[in-house]
């Protein structure tokens, strides 16, 4: 059903018609181009040119058709199926019963329901495999995926075949999900509880310095193993081989049974290192994949040395060390300027703070800083000499002071892009307390990358505050204010927390301790350790002579493993960079080497990544059964065996909510958007040109 309305009053229409008839008749009314025409054939030419002109009119005055559309949509409903490895285990007979009663159903269902279809372990697809391949068991990942694709209004259930384990992702428990739409659970999987003792969640840091010791803890559990002892040993992979590097007992004292235990090891010189976790192998246990859980430490290099050399005692100060003191990259000395008994070669980045100054300090140690190049971060304030300031660095000069100071605010560089800003940075330095800066005119070189400019009253002023600057190989960074601590004191005020305040000096400061990197070619994996049959990937940049990023060149990747076999693979152009996905590998240590060529010459980086060979599905193999029926009760629905499904069909079937929903939808198109009006008009005025022409009028 179609309507058509007007924005100005349907009566405008005659004057229309009439135009368009005047116009008509002024060409046609006693014309003697056609005089020798009948009057039929005039006629004709006077519709052809009246209905052209009608309908040009008829567009100036926009009307708009309305489209009535009625659309029955069937209630939807989603069968999901849980396809990660723990239900591969599963008696390949009974399996199959299964899978025939559920495509059964799914046939009944499809009469009265709209099924989606979907797949979930790792991820959720919305193909069928039936292939329980899957190394990981997210079941939250499913809820997710029908809440944020598809329509509530109309799914009337999901279905939910699994065996109630999940080693990845949130508890099903807590979706919201739940309280929304029923879950109807199938009870997919072996519930019988074997004799087991396994090593369950593992914990360690990830990422340590050379020469900390570290700590592992791992939970135990097992059951139906009361009195049984067992051991517990931490192995080291060196040299191709297992070295024990720990050891202790346990006896099982109860069943269930769960403990964690405890061990502090040592790292050591930098690099990737490969530990096992094993329990002993006790009599009778069936499952024994789970007796053993192996884990990758990365060894950083030592933590860097922070000097902060200060004028004198400031609450600047504490504010600066105390930030840095929240990460683990630093360690933070403090000295004055009347304390010159320290050697600057003994750390990564020094911190000025008021120095150079107008006291007595040590030039000897000023002049081993500009000359070896040392990163620096000056933080200037009243004590500041400008002049042996402006000699010291070439970035910024500051001309014209009177020693004098000006309280001003900051405000944001929006080109400035250095380093990723905080999040809310905005709303952060609209609020912050001012600086004292010194009085004066600012000059910056080229080479500086202005982060925040100062604010002076209500003027934004293209001063510096905030500097970053790269020159000469030599990176700086320079706060031109003091008052810092009360950037630091109100943020932990207003949100109980110093985040953003921490970030920005942790950020500015490892700006400053970074060596530029003039690589040609850098090649980087997304991790350096890789959980068992996770996608390897890759990210690649080649800069050409004048350090233009570029992808014209071929870049190859040869991947290597522990027995020297190569896997080749070539990385693919995307804009002007390279990417990779290498796909999965067997656990283990790889090496990769890639290379391109350019202008004759061979650019080359190798690097490693570890696949761990952990198998979480191992982990745990008893279907949690308890999970789903907790699952199906929160969310209204109901729990179903594989051998009751033709219940459940019933029950859905039943169902008298679940109905088709008539939908009557309004389409609002404008005439001018119609094509065929246009294609009409032209019609319309080239018949009328072609019979004239004809004819013999032109």
């Amino acid at each position: 059903m179609e309507q058509i309305s007007f924005s100005y009053p349907a009566w405008v229409l005659v004057p229309c018609l009439l135009l368009a008839l005047g116009c008509s008749a002024l060409v046609y009314y006693r014309s003697q181009a056609l005089s020798d025409k009948s009057s039929g054939a005039k006629w004709l030419l006077f519709v052809l040119r009246t209905l052209a002109a009608f309908l040009i009119l008829l567009l100036l005055l926009n009307p708009i058709f309305k489209i009535f559309r009625k659309e029955l949509r069937r209630p939807v409903l989603v069968m999901a199926q849980d396809v990660s490895r723990s239900l591969d285990a599963i008696n390949q007979e009974r399996r199959q019963e299964y899978l025939q009663a559920r495509n059964e159903m799914e046939a009944a269902l499809s009469e009265k329901y709209e099924l989606v279809r979907l797949e979930f372990g790792q991820r959720v697809r919305t193909i069928r495999t039936d292939s329980f391949v899957s190394p990981y068991s997210d079941l939250s990942s499913a809820f997710d995926h029908c809440q944020n694709n598809l329509d509530l209004r109309t799914l009337n259930g999901v279905i939910f075949a699994s065996d109630g384990i999940y080693n990845q992702g949130k508890n099903p428990l807590y979706h919201p999900l739940l309280s929304q739409i029923p879950v109807y659970s199938i009870l997919v999987g072996d519930t019988t509880a074997f004799k087991d003792l396994s090593l369950a969640n593992l914990y360690h840091s990830e990422i340590i310095h050379s020469g900390d010791p570290f700590a592992v803890q791992l939970d135990v559990k097992a059951r139906n193993c009361s009195g049984e002892p067992f051991s517990l040993t931490v192995s080291e992979y060196t040299d191709g081989a297992w070295k024990q590097a720990a050891i202790t007992q346990f006896k099982i004292n109860a069943s269930p049974f769960f403990q964690t235990a405890e061990f502090v090891l040592k790292s050591k010189m930098p690099g990737i290192y490969r530990y096992r976790l094993e329990a002993s192998r006790l009599p009778g246990e069936k499952n024994t994949a789970n007796n053993s859980r192996e884990f990758y430490i990365e060894v950083l290099e030592t933590k860097a040395r922070v000097l902060i050399w200060a004028h004198s005692p400031h609450p600047d100060v504490a504010a600066i060390r105390n930030a840095l003191l929240k990460t683990d990259r630093y360690t933070v000395d403090v000295v004055y300027s009347y304390d010159n008994n320290f050697e600057s070669s003994n750390y990564q980045l020094v911190i000025l703070h008021q120095i150079p100054s107008a006291s007595k300090i040590s030039s000897t140690l000023l002049n081993s800083l500009r000359e070896g190049k040392m990163p620096v971060v000056f933080v200037t304030g009243e004590a500041t000499d400008i002049s042996q300031f402006n000699a010291f660095q070439d970035v910024i000069r500051i001309t014209n002071g009177n020693r004098s100071t000006n309280e001003v605010t900051p405000h944001l560089n929006p080109d400035f892009n250095s380093f990723t800003q905080p999040e809310a940075l905005s709303t952060y330095t609209q609020r912050s307390a001012p600086l004292t800066c010194l009085f004066g005119t600012y000059e910056t070189h080229p080479s500086a990358s202005v982060f925040l400019y100062q604010k002076i009253g209500k003027v934004q002023t293209q001063y510096p505050l905030w500097v970053l600057s790269e020159k000469a190989g030599q990176r700086r960074a320079f706060i031109l204010g003091t008052g810092l601590w009360k950037w630091r004191l109100s943020e932990f005020g207003n949100t109980n927390q110093t985040q953003i305040f921490d970030e920005l000096i942790s950020k500015t400061i490892q700006y400053a301790i970074t060596k530029s990197d003039d690589r040609r070619l850098r090649v980087n994996s997304s991790k350096s350790v890789y959980p068992s049959g996770e996608p390897v990937f890759f990210t690649a940049e080649f800069y050409n002579d004048n350090l233009e990023r570029i992808n014209q060149p071929d870049l190859q990747l040869d991947i290597i493993d522990e027995k020297k076999s190569r896997f080749p693979f070539v990385f693919s152009k995307t804009d002007n960079y390279y990417t990779l996905n290498g796909g999965s590998f067997s656990p283990g240590s790889y090496q990769y080497v890639a290379k391109v060529n350019w202008n004759q010459k061979e650019f080359r980086k190798d690097g490693r990544f570890t696949i761990s060979s952990f198998d979480l599905e191992s982990a745990e193999t008893t279907a949690d059964f308890e999970l789903l029926r907790n699952l199906s009760d929160k969310s209204g629905g109901k729990s179903f065996l594989p051998n009751d499904l033709d219940q459940l069909t019933s029950q859905l079937m039943q169902q008298t909510e679940s109905k088709a929903t008539l939908y009557f939808n309004i389409d609002f198109i404008p005439l001018i958007d119609i094509k065929w009006v246009f294609m009409a008009i032209f019609a319309l005025l080239a018949t009328e040109w072609f019979l004239r022409r004809f004819w013999g009028s032109y």
